[in-house]
């Protein structure tokens, strides 16, 4: 099933839109796939981590420095906002930021490849989300924020 991929600014970053096959009784999507990933968002992964967040209103997940993992998250519940800023120093794009939202009703992931600090907001009530990443316990390096 292919997804639709929406690049951004900021080269890399991707927002990813999967295929969602829905009526009253209840929906299906294929939420990773390698190939189609691979075709989309142009780059070959390999997940080796994934892990479940919840958090409620006015708290974050941030990578505080650049991550060396490549992140794709998705909402299970709720809503969160996206911040990302490229903390690889050679980068022309040193420094530069993009923001935007994820929720559980669009479906909507957001893949931040290696290089890139990034903050996730809770905006709703309380959510959930999933994240896969490329390096082993790459989520010791995350910090929750109360703000």
């Amino acid at each position: 099933m292919p997804i639709r991929v929406t690049t951004t600014e900021l080269p890399g970053v991707a927002w990813i839109d999967p295929q969602i096959f829905g009526d009253a009784r209840g929906f299906f999507q294929e939420s990773f796939n390698q190939r189609d990933f691979r075709s989309g968002v142009g780059v070959e992964v390999d997940f080796v981590h994934e892990s479940q967040y919840r958090a409620v209103s006015g708290q974050s997940l941030s990578m505080p420095d650049a991550s060396e993992a490549g992140w794709l998250w998705r909402v299970i519940e709720g809503d969160l906002r996206v911040t990302i800023q490229d903390a690889r120093p050679d980068s022309p794009f040193h420094g530069m930021s993009v923001c935007g939202h994820i929720d559980a009703q669009g479906m909507r992931q957001i893949w931040i490849p290696p290089g890139m600090r990034f903050d996730l907001q809770v905006t709703s009530a309380r959510a959930a989300w999933i994240g896969k990443c490329t390096r082993e316990a790459g989520d010791r390096d995350l910090t929750i924020v109360t703000r």
